[in-house]
């Protein structure tokens, strides 16, 4: 997936071949029926930690709802105060692009920097990242009646009910045939597709869109600290019993992740600004670059406790 999107914003900013015309054509199918796939086996990973996971107590699902509802409530109020602080009042519909967790660029950043940490780390972030998603979907849905932003929380509900129909040896044989379809196919061509921004600095420091800097490179804290602090919130509301079985460092340092963002980012931008506008540009420019910042910020976090252990 990694250089999937390497070579597709490659291919996007280097003139080498005009992709605009494929991407046409086969975004409409990647993002629907690829990611639908995609969130059916997030849907049946997230049922097995319901068996015999993290969340076998389901009171303790508690802890990643909240992460996710202050994970996007945190970000959402700085971004509409500043805005409003720094003159722009028109940036303020721009709000949910600081807001969703990309979960497919974020497990991949956690496969790569976090080899060797315990299993209930990756749970809780397929979980808050899944919900967070689902609340940033909803949000989009509403407020810009959009409704194809609700495909993920369709399509994890749907495999969640048809898993709850299946035994266990049946739910394990479908995962086995759906992980590496999703794996080694629906998300290097997600990835490839995704990744085709045009960065033009040009843009990016010229006008109204400069003032999207402070709105949008400050999400990967903001981000991470809203995430951490719903966590810790739900691990003190729920009983001792249902509490996750994860540390408070440890809870700061994945929740580092947080703060990666890209397809509902890329989709509220263009339902707040309009995709040929010149602030869609620069947001889709600066979500690539808040992202890239995020996953040097997970890298340090995540290689600490490894130093630390």
């Amino acid at each position: 997936m990694l250089v999937a999107a390497a070579f597709g914003f490659a291919l996007c900013n280097t003139g080498f071949a005009k992709l605009e015309n494929v991407r046409g054509q086969a975004w409409p199918f990647v993002s629907q029926i690829g990611i639908g796939l995609f969130f059916a086996l997030i849907g049946l990973e997230l049922l097995a930690e319901f068996d015999d996971g993290i969340f076998r107590r389901r009171l303790s699902i508690l802890v990643p709802t909240l992460a996710a509802f202050f994970g996007v409530l945190v970000p959402a109020i700085v971004f509409i105060v500043t805005s409003f602080v720094i003159g722009g009042q028109e940036l303020s519909k721009g709000w949910p692009i600081v807001t969703a967790t990309d979960v497919s660029f974020a497990l991949m950043a956690f496969s790569l920097l976090a080899k060797g940490l315990p299993t209930n780390l990756r749970a809780f972030l397929l979980s808050f990242a899944v919900i967070d998603d689902i609340f940033a979907s909803v949000a989009l849905a509403v407020g810009f009646a959009r409704w194809d932003a609700l495909i993920p929380l369709f399509s994890t509900v749907s495999a969640i009910g048809i898993a709850l129909v299946l035994s266990r040896r049946q739910r394990a044989r479908v995962l086995s045939i759906l992980k590496p379809t999703v794996t080694w196919f629906v998300l290097p061509v997600f990835g490839f597709f995704a990744m085709q921004i045009r960065f033009e600095p040009a843009l990016i420091f010229a006008g109204p869109a400069a003032l999207l800097i402070p709105l949008i490179v400050v999400r990967p804290i903001t981000k991470w600290l809203g995430v951490y602090f719903g966590a810790k919130v739900g691990q003190r509301w729920v009983p001792q019993s249902s509490r996750l079985a994860i540390s408070d460092v440890d809870l700061l340092r994945v929740s580092s992740l947080a703060g990666i963002g890209f397809t509902v980012s890329l989709l509220a931008a263009d339902l707040a600004f309009g995709v040929a506008s010149e602030l869609f540009t620069a947001a889709a420019a600066l979500t690539v670059v808040a992202a890239l910042v995020a996953v040097a910020l997970a890298a340090i976090a995540l290689k600490v406790r490894r130093v630390a252990k």
